[in-house]
């Protein structure tokens, strides 16, 4: 609707296209940039795991336990209708939250800085997730989302 909303976390995107890719997440257009050596080497990594399945990673850095990412599923269309997604947080802990769309139960999954975590195929259409504000958490945390996009 044309309206600026202020997001509370820095984002960054990355991918094998370089800057002649848009990357469409929520009701932004991220411009691409190329890969540096550290995050090639966690593509590359992952990569040999997943037979070569990530292209590109969404950076995110979270000032402190104010900044959140509200309730979610990665549904966005470039990335097919059953993304895997993997996570590497660096930083602070914190806790990982999923709700199951139709039953409604919670998980929390804390995290610790070095920690991997996967949402494999149909999680995001099962389940919603989020990282919700722990207001006493004074340190920064940086979450690396490696994904394939279409």
């Amino acid at each position: 609707n044309g309206e600026n909303v202020p997001l509370p976390r820095k984002i960054a995107y990355v991918s094998d296209y370089g800057e002649d890719y848009i990357y469409k997440y929520a009701s932004l257009n991220l411009n691409g940039t190329k890969w540096n050596d550290t995050l090639i080497i966690i593509k590359d990594m992952l990569n040999t795991r997943f037979n070569n399945y990530f292209n590109s990673v969404l950076l995110n850095l979270y000032k402190d336990g104010r900044d959140e990412i509200k309730w979610h599923s990665d549904n966005e269309e470039q990335l097919g209708l059953n993304p895997i997604i993997s996570t590497i947080y660096l930083g602070t802990k914190r806790t990982f939250w999923f709700v199951h769309k139709e039953l409604g139960f919670k998980i929390q999954v804390p995290l610790e800085t070095g920690d991997l975590l996967i949402m494999h195929e149909y999680c995001q259409i099962n389940f919603k997730h989020a990282i919700l504000p722990e207001k006493m958490d004074t340190e920064p945390r940086i979450s690396l989302t490696y994904r394939k996009v279409i």
